[in-house]
C-alpha cells in the first residue's frame, strides 16, 4: 500500500506541474488538447465523462446495495430505481443551488462517514470484546461487495 501511495505521489507531482502551466480551467481535456490536438483532446473529454458517470452508477448502486440491509424488507426494482435516483438528485440539488450548499453536504457525509469508525475505534480501544466479531464483519463486507460486484456486471 504504501508502494502505492508513493507511486500516487508521483503521479500526482507530474498533474500539479501541468496544471501549473495553464490558467484557464479543463483539466486532462485541456492538457491533451494542448499537447496532441482537438480530436485527442475530445477524445480525453468523453473517456472522462464516460469514466465519471458510470463511477457514479457503480458507487450509487453499492451504497444502495448497503442500504438496503438496513431495510425491513428487499425492494422491488421501481423501488431501487427510485432509491438510486433520490440517492444522486440530493448532491445535485445541492451543487446546483451553490457551491457552498455542495461543500456543506461533502462535511456532513464525510462527517457521517467518519464519526461511527472513529467511535467504534475509541469502544474497542476501551472494551475490547472477545470473539472474531471483527472477522465476522469484514466476511459481511466481502460478501455485500461481491454481491454488489455480481448486480454491477450483470452477472
Amino acid at each position: 500500500m504504501i508502494l502505492a501511495a508513493l507511486a500516487m505521489v508521483i503521479i500526482m507531482a507530474c498533474v500539479a506541474e501541468v496544471a501549473s502551466q495553464f490558467s484557464e480551467p479543463g483539466g486532462a481535456y485541456l492538457y491533451v488538447r494542448t499537447a496532441f490536438g482537438r480530436f485527442l483532446g475530445m477524445q480525453i473529454g468523453w473517456l472522462e465523462l464516460l469514466s465519471v458517470t458510470t463511477g457514479l452508477g457503480a458507487l450509487t448502486s453499492l451504497f444502495v446495495n448497503y442500504l438496503v440491509t438496513f431495510l425491513p424488507r428487499p425492494l422491488d426494482n421501481w423501488e431501487r430505481i427510485a432509491l438510486i435516483a433520490i440517492v444522486i438528485a440530493i448532491p445535485a440539488l445541492a451543487n446546483y443551488r451553490g457551491v457552498g450548499n455542495g461543500a456543506r453536504l461533502s462535511n456532513l457525509t464525510t462527517l457521517a462517514k467518519l464519526s461511527p469508525l472513529a467511535s467504534s475505534r475509541v469502544r474497542e480501544t476501551r472494551f475490547p470484546t472477545r470473539g472474531s466479531s471483527v472477522a465476522d464483519v469484514r466476511i459481511a463486507i466481502c460478501r455485500a461487495e461481491s454481491e454488489s460486484a455480481s448486480v454491477v456486471v450483470g452477472a
